[in-house]
Order: C-alpha cells, then sequence, then structure tokens
C-alpha cells in the first residue's frame, strides 16, 4: 500500500490529523505542516520551496483548492504528486471511505425577523409576514412596537402566531403591552434594562438585557447581575452600532462580554448595521463607506435628504405662522428661505463658483 505525504497549512492541521486518524488502520501516512495559515491559498511552487522532506513517503497529496502544475512537485522531489479533495470532509470518500458527518454543519445561531411596525397591520397580514419569514429560515419572529403608545391587540397577535407553532418576541418597553404578551406565553422580551428591568421577575419568558440608555458597558454587566440574582433566563445584547458610528467599538463590547461570560447567549442586531448604515442614502453598499470619500457623500447626501427637508418644512411653516400674526420680519424671512437656498443649493453653488476659478 502507498504511504501518503498529506501537506497542509496551519489552520486545518488539527483537522486533518483527527480525519487521517478516522482512516482505516492500515492505511499508512505523514503529516507536513508548512507556514502558511490557509492551505488553500499554497500553490503547487510554494509546495515544493516549503516542503523540507517527503518523511519516507511516496505519494504527496495537496489539497485540491491548491493550484498549479503538479510536475514542479514531482520533478522536486521525485515521487508521484496528486491533488486530494477540495474540503477536507470528503477525504475519506477520497480512499472509499463513507464520509462521517457527525456534528458538521451544527450551530447554535437563532435567525430574528422582525415584522416592523407589527402594530400597524391587521392580524392576517402578521400571519403572512411570519410565514413568508419563517420560510426564509427565521427561527423567531419578532413584533415590532411603537415607540410609544400601545400595540392594540398584542396578545390576540403571540397567542396566534404561538398556536401557529411559531417563537415569538416582543420589541417594547412599553409595560402593558409586556404583561399582555405574557400572558400570551411570550417567548422573548427585547428588552430590558434599568429602565424595566423590574418587571423581568413576573415573565416567563426569556429577557434581552441591554445596557442603560447613554451608559457605558458596566451598566450592561450590573442588569446581568439583577437577572442572574433573581435566576431571569437572559440573552446578552451589547448592541452592535452601524459603521462609521461606533461600528468598532461596539464589536469590542461583543469581544469583552463574551470575554466575561463565555457559556451565556448574545445577541447581536445586524439591522442595526444595515438599516442604519444605508439610511436614505442615495448610494447604500457598504463597501464604499469605508474611504473618506464615501464617508462624505453620505454624509452630505444625509445633510440635504429626508432630515434637512424635515428642518426645511418646520422653518416655513414657522415663518408662515409668524406672517399670518404680524409678527414675520423681512430679515426672519430672509434668514429662513436664504438658509434653504445655500443647503439645498450646495452642490450647484460650489461647482458654479470652482467652475468659475
Amino acid at each position: 500500500m502507498s504511504r501518503y505525504l498529506f501537506v497542509t497549512g496551519k489552520l486545518a492541521a488539527q483537522s486533518l490529523q483527527d480525519t487521517a486518524a478516522r482512516l482505516p488502520a492500515d492505511f499508512e501516512y505523514e503529516i507536513a505542516v508548512l507556514p502558511i495559515t490557509v492551505a488553500a491559498l499554497m500553490d503547487t511552487r510554494f509546495v515544493a520551496k516549503h516542503l523540507d522532506s517527503t518523511h519516507g513517503c511516496d505519494l504527496i497529496m495537496i489539497p485540491g483548492l491548491c493550484k498549479g502544475d503538479l510536475s514542479i512537485i514531482s520533478d522536486e522531489f521525485g515521487i508521484q504528486a496528486l491533488r486530494g479533495p477540495k474540503t477536507l470532509k470528503d477525504l475519506p470518500a477520497f480512499f472509499g471511505q463513507e464520509n462521517r458527518l457527525d456534528g458538521y454543519g451544527e450551530h447554535h445561531v437563532k435567525i430574528l425577523a422582525e415584522i416592523v411596525d407589527a402594530y400597524q397591520i391587521s392580524l392576517d397580514e402578521i400571519m403572512a409576514r411570519a410565514r413568508y419569514y419563517k420560510g426564509q429560515g427565521a427561527d423567531i419572529i419578532d413584533l415590532g412596537c411603537p415607540v410609544e403608545g400601545n400595540f392594540p391587540n398584542v396578545k390576540a397577535a403571540v397567542s396566534m402566531l404561538k398556536e401557529h407553532g411559531f417563537e415569538v418576541s416582543l420589541d417594547t418597553f412599553n409595560r402593558e403591552d409586556v404583561l399582555l404578551a405574557n400572558q400570551a406565553e411570550l417567548d422573548y422580551l427585547l428588552s430590558v434594562n434599568s429602565k424595566n428591568i423590574d418587571l423581568a421577575p413576573q415573565l416567563s419568558c426569556k429577557v434581552v438585557v441591554i445596557p442603560d440608555f447613554g451608559q457605558g458597558l458596566e451598566s450592561l454587566v450590573h442588569n446581568i447581575a439583577q437577572l442572574q440574582a433573581w435566576k431571569v433566563p437572559y440573552i446578552i445584547d451589547p448592541i452592535l452600532e452601524p459603521i462609521s458610528f461606533g461600528f468598532s467599538e461596539s464589536l469590542q463590547r461583543y469581544y469583552e462580554m463574551r470575554r466575561r461570560y463565555p457559556e451565556d447567549p448574545l445577541m447581536m442586531g445586524l439591522g442595526n448595521l444595515t438599516e442604519l448604515t444605508s439610511l436614505d442614502l442615495s448610494c447604500n453598499k457598504l463597501a464604499e463607506l469605508p474611504s473618506s470619500l464615501g464617508r462624505l457623500t453620505a454624509l452630505q447626501t444625509l445633510l440635504t435628504s429626508t432630515w434637512a427637508r424635515l428642518v426645511a418644512i418646520i422653518g416655513v411653516i414657522f415663518l408662515g405662522f409668524a406672517w399670518m400674526f404680524g409678527r414675520v420680519s423681512m430679515h426672519l424671512a430672509l434668514s429662513v428661505i436664504g438658509g434653504i437656498i445655500l443647503v439645498f443649493g450646495a452642490p450647484a453653488i460650489v461647482d458654479s463658483i470652482s467652475g468659475s476659478l
């Protein structure tokens, strides 16, 4: 039987060792780990240069994704070189054995999909969207609530979804809605901090715990400690921020929370990243935002789009009321109108000035 030399990189070395150990007992092999992290990034020239010995083997096998002419390796070492499978899990099948996929593909991630403004739509529409999201891979259906005020029929909405086998969460700080939803066997509450944490012992659901508003990580640690003391099940959400608005710092928070609470579940609100990054920009490709030009262009679009338009409308309304009651002055009118012209005409004004220089 041929003796194989498996060539790999640092990252896959242990997995290759574990997989090869499950091959038939009479299968002879050696493993050579080359000075590269990802084995698939090797090519045949790299292997020929960095492989120091054949270790008494008569066949050299490189990963299936490695590029290049195999004869470069064969000529260098005087033995046959061949490509193996592209993925390590297929190595047993390559040698005629049955692949062992025990644990392969398992994960401990649940996907939560929010029905935005669920309180504004009918129960039939909620059900239709819930079925769509579940069909797309969602595990939990989150009901979006108003920033202020109640969610009409919140108990009926939760009950309906639960009757059809959905896991349900509620995104609110409204106490009345929380208690009603809890009566309908709500699964998760988004979210709790010191503002409403006193509700937690009354609930039968898991709660998502967040930092106090405007406070740092230690407030989150304090809130977790309180839930632990009450033995309330929780999920930690350090809050993921959008790119250019604290994204890197928020990743550090996630790292720190995982370090402090290695066994506790974490929640990562990716909607925060995608929705708040795109905002009202005409060009919302994330790849464009890291550059300085992309950030400045995004800022210009933001400042001259919906946000600025609302401010301008309010200014004109204010001016209109002042005019109605004889309180307007020429100076005020010119200031408001001039400001609107400067804000929305900024690109044309700058282009005109730069073009005349």
